[in-house]
């Protein structure tokens, strides 16, 4: 036996001093892993062992250097090095039981070679908290319905806001837990509660534009928040009475209506307690002689009417001082009574952006708010049609702000946001135009330095929502120059030995290689997203600690067909080369299948953290592929 030639216990004995520090090695090729011949030593040179690799190994080339092996990397520095020396040292490791990702470089540090992919941890080497990581998908999946129901949950009405707010710290419990289908089914509940919110909240709308009817329509809306009080039992009944005084409201039978709306007010009545309109006609009745406290009544009723338009979460707040108010008149305190509505027409006055100095310099009135609302109505149908995702989210919320400010009179405010929600638009539509040729140059290797693109690309994606749409602009434009200039991979002194009959397939190898490196740089992409989202949020925090590696989805598009392309280079012309191009279809076959599956189907833009291109750059690199092998 030879005296350096390592393999088996020897070698993981080997990597485990090269883990303390560099040792010299040698690596001679054979024609599969059992000829390999691998030396390590700790006390002779590399230069030594290079010389009995190439005597006692059975290929005639020879590469020798210093090992250093960190992590899951072997760095091998070179004196002298041999072509796919990253591969071939990589597979006679795995034959050995040695999991580890290889990288070749020169004396300068410059990378030669490399084969670097997601490597699964020894389990043997795990401890029990390793071993009692959460899968990924589940939990992101789960964070994923979490982080969309939190905004709506926080602008639900407010009884009904901290029931819900309770309800997703359950479902955040259950994850932590790890009790996924509990809290599949707490979210279940959550959102169905928040669709029936939603669509409860145009019942006022559709009344409002039938008839003579203002004291209905303002009537139904000091409702609306009580009733979402009420029992589940008791509310069902009094909503489908609402919606049928909404009905009489736009047939024109205005009195039924008014009937009816009595009746569902008396019920309210009996079980929320006395509402702020029925304690100032009690006052009234009680007190008809003290004129003050009778035009204090006239004002906390205009107020009512007032409160009913505003929208829910606000009006309940003004409802409850204006209870405190009517409080003060029933105990005949008018100083009291005064100031609180004062300060409840103040908040009025202010959230309709004038003062009672300034009634008649309404924004509403301003001929330009009308103009402004159908422009911001037609933008927000081009958002509505981007995928769900970030930047959806935040133009909508920009919207939002938009109408808020137009509201306040700040008309000036309102353009600009505007205009710069338009921009985010032009800037998408950019984006999706480059997309396909973004995608062909990084997984067919068109470009000179795929991660630089990648950088530049993803950069203009992530600020498509703002602020800074120039920089955007800028880096959306060097992307493009780089795709457009098109740079050729530079040919090594391995493939100028290539026959050009089978250079395609040289070619499709090693943009497969470069494909799979992408999709590992894009998924780590994805998981930084969702962790620092649930960094940012005490209650999810231990869910991100638990959300695990998720480059488990892609271990499926493996190596494997890297491997059979090489079968193909090296094959004879003829039967042999025909039945490993066969083979490899069908691998091309396998991995496109594993792209049906349902993370593949969301994960581009539909995951709700971050843009990536995985399955897209996968689709594009096999369709590549596929009409090489079946040219």
């Amino acid at each position: 036996m030879s005296e350096f030639k390592i393999e088996g216990p020897e070698l993981k004995k080997m990597i485990k001093l090269a883990r303390k520090g560099p040792l010299p090695f040698a690596f001679n090729p054979g024609k599969n892993e059992s000829e390999h011949y691998l030396a390590m030593h700790r006390k002779r040179s590399a230069e030594i062992l290079g010389k009995a690799a190439k005597k006692e190994g059975m290929g005639a080339k020879v590469a020798f250097g210093m090992c250093v092996v960190e992590e899951k990397l072997m760095s091998l520095t070179c004196e002298r090095a041999v072509p796919a020396l990253a591969r071939l040292l990589k597979k006679f490791l795995k034959a050995n039981k040695v999991s580890l990702n290889v990288r070749v470089l020169d004396a300068d540090g410059n990378v030669l070679d490399e084969d670097i992919e997601d490597l699964p941890t020894d389990p043997s080497q795990q401890d029990e908290g390793t071993r009692a990581v959460i899968k990924g998908g589940d939990a992101a999946g789960l964070v994923t319905r979490i982080k969309a129901a939190q905004p709506r949950v926080a602008t639900a009405p407010a009884p009904f806001s901290k029931k819900l707010k309770s309800a997703l710290d359950g479902v955040v419990a259950q994850v932590k837990a790890q009790d996924f289908a509990a809290a599949d089914q707490g979210m279940v509940r959550i959102e169905a509660a928040l669709d029936k919110l939603r669509a409860e909240q145009g019942t006022a709308t559709e009344a409002a534009g039938a008839g003579d009817s203002s004291d209905l329509v303002a009537r139904i809306k000091v409702a609306q928040p009580l009733l979402k009080q009420a029992p589940d039992q008791v509310a069902d009944k009094l909503n489908q009475a609402l919606a049928d005084v909404v009905q009489k409201i736009k047939r024109g039978e205005l009195e039924p209506a008014r009937t009816t709306m009595g009746q569902i007010e008396a019920a309210l009545a009996k079980i929320s307690g006395t509402s702020a309109s029925e304690e100032a006609a009690e006052i009234s009745a009680q007190q008809p002689e003290n004129a003050d406290l009778a035009a204090l009544i006239t004002r906390l009723k205009a107020l009512q009417l007032r409160i009913a338009k505003m929208p829910e979460v606000t009006a309940e707040k003004l409802q409850k001082a204006l209870l405190g108010v009517a409080a003060s008149i029933k105990k005949k305190d008018a100083t009291a009574a005064e100031t609180g509505l004062s300060r409840i027409e103040a908040a009025l006055d202010k959230l309709a952006g004038t003062d009672t100095a300034q009634a008649a310099a309404k924004p509403e009135q301003d001929p330009r708010v009308a103009k402004i609302l159908a422009d911001v109505d037609a933008v927000r149908k081009n958002v509505n049609a981007l995928p769900p995702g970030d930047v959806q989210s935040s133009l909508i919320t920009q919207l939002d702000q938009i109408q808020n400010n137009l509201s306040g009179g700040e008309i000036k405010a309102a353009v600009s946001g505007l205009d710069k929600v338009r921009d985010a638009l032009k800037l998408q539509a950019a984006i999706d135009r480059v997309m396909p040729n973004f995608v062909a140059a990084i997984s067919a290797g068109k470009v000179a330095d795929p991660n630089k693109l990648s950088i530049l690309f993803n950069t203009a994606v992530e600020l498509v929502p703002g602020p800074d749409h120039a920089k955007a602009w800028n880096q959306l434009k060097l992307a493009e120059e780089m795709i457009a200039a098109g740079a050729t991979l530079e040919e090594t002194a391995q493939h100028s030995e290539i026959p050009s009959d089978v250079q395609p397939f040289a070619i499709s190898r090693l943009n497969w290689n470069k494909t799979r490196g992408v999709l590992k740089l894009e998924i780590e992409k994805l998981q930084s997203a969702i962790l620092k989202f649930c960094s940012g949020n005490n209650d999810l925090k231990e869910v991100g600690d638990r959300v695990g590696n998720l480059t488990g989805y892609i271990e499926k598009l493996d190596a494997r067909l890297e491997d059979k392309l090489d079968e193909i280079v090296n094959s004879k012309e003829g039967e042999q080369r025909e039945a490993a191009k066969k083979q490899a279809r069908s691998l091309v076959n396998e991995y496109q299948n594993e792209l049906n599956a349902p993370f593949f189907k969301d994960v581009d833009q539909g995951n709700g953290f971050a843009n990536v291109a995985v399955a897209s750059t996968s689709r594009a690199a096999l369709g590549e592929i596929d009409k090489v092998l079946a040219a």
